[in-house]
Order: structure tokens, then C-alpha cells, then sequence
């Protein structure tokens, strides 16, 4: 059904179509629908939210299938984003982080994120992404607080390439 809405461009029905699919967000075909339907109803944001997930889940994928996106500011940062990274191999599973890194209230309603499964494996990216975002609130609240100081020893430590990604981001803002 999503497919026939799709072509017909009826992006309301679609976006919410697809959230009536069982087991959606497993389903990389699905999460593009939702993204693009969401993008052509100027919700950006929740747009925005779906390829986060999209890359969280299938990242070689939702690399591929960016490239047919026509949100030019999704694909702006994912240019930006590659231009930066050291080890390509893994660079899509990080995008959603630097997402954050340009778009800090993407975090803001956690709520709104879809709960992990008991008994699933976090996934990195998002562990990742939440890391991030913990240590981007302390950062805007208090920098260079004992909380600001731990949270970006522990990005360090577990994701050291997202750490580096952070400083140069800060870096070149405070330049």
C-alpha cells in the first residue's frame, strides 16, 4: 500500500500508512517512505528523526538511499559529514551523532523516540547519539563543569572519532 501512495504523492496518508506497518522500523524500504513523506509535508524535524533511526538500523542503506533524498540540507550535512571522517568504513554509523552535533534539538524530545526492545542490543549509533546529546545539554548548561569534563572523557574513550568529530566542531566554532 505504501508503494501505490508513494507514486500518487500522497505524502499525509503515506507517512501515516507506514507507521500502521508492523515491525516498520525494521524495514529500510519503510523508514525511506516515512522520511520522504515527512519531508514533503515540511515536518523537517521528524523527518530528520526517521533517517536518524534509518542509519541507526541499516547504515550502509540509508547511505545509499540518501542520495536519492531530496532534502538538500539532509544531504548538505552527509557531504559535510564524509568530507570529515577519517575511517569511511564506519561513517555512516556516526552520521546521526554529527546530525546532532549541527542540529542539537533533534535530541530534545526523547520521548519521541522509539523505545529499545527488552532483551535487543543497544545499537552503537545510538548509544552514540545519546551520549552525544547528554554531553551537548551539559555543554549549553554548564562548560567546563566536572559533568561536561566526564561526559567528554567517556565520548573519548568509547567513541573516539565521534570525540574528534565534537572538537573540531567546537573548534571551528569558536574560531
Amino acid at each position: 500500500r505504501s508503494w501505490t501512495l508513494e507514486q500518487l504523492e500522497n505524502w499525509k496518508v503515506l507517512a501515516e500508512c507506514v507507521l500502521l506497518e508492523e515491525g516498520w522500523i525494521h524495514q529500510p524500504v519503510l523508514l525511506q517512505r516515512r522520511a520522504r513523506a515527512l519531508f514533503q509535508l515540511k515536518r523537517l524535524e521528524a523527518s530528520h528523526q526517521v533517517w536518524i533511526q534509518f542509519f541507526w538500523g541499516f547504515p550502509q542503506q540509508a547511505a545509499q538511499a540518501i542520495e536519492s533524498q531530496g532534502d538538500k540540507n539532509i544531504k548538505r550535512l552527509w557531504y559535510d559529514f564524509i568530507d570529515r571522517v577519517e575511517h569511511r568504513e564506519n561513517d555512516a554509523q556516526a552520521f546521526p551523532a554529527w546530525m546532532l552535533i549541527h542540529q542539537p534539538r533533534l535530541a530534545e524530545q526523547r520521548e519521541e523516540w522509539l523505545e529499545e526492545v527488552e532483551g535487543e542490543t543497544p545499537l552503537p549509533g545510538k548509544t552514540a547519539f545519546f551520549l552525544l546529546a547528554d554531553l551537548l545539554r551539559t555543554e549549553r548548561e554548564s562548560p567546563a563543569s566536572p559533568d561536561s569534563l566526564a561526559l567528554r572523557h567517556q565520548l573519548k574513550e568509547r567513541f573516539p572519532e565521534l570525540f574528534s568529530l565534537f572538537m573540531g566542531t567546537i573548534r571551528s566554532q569558536s574560531a
